[in-house]
């Protein structure tokens, strides 16, 4: 019961973050210095997260 309640959670929560996101940005707009790319990065193409870095 509890994994169930998790999951429906975590799923209310993305679709809050969906509804709630910016334009969408390619790889090259959010790549971090060095050519880092990891959440922060993923999260920023897809309107999640701005860009801080």
């Amino acid at each position: 019961m509890a994994e169930g309640a998790r999951a429906n959670l975590k799923m209310q929560d993305q679709r809050e973050r969906e509804a709630n996101r910016g334009t969408r940005k390619s790889m090259k707009e959010c790549i971090k210095p060095g050519n880092v790319i990891d959440d922060d990065v993923k999260e920023c193409t897809e309107g999640l997260r701005e860009k801080t870095w």
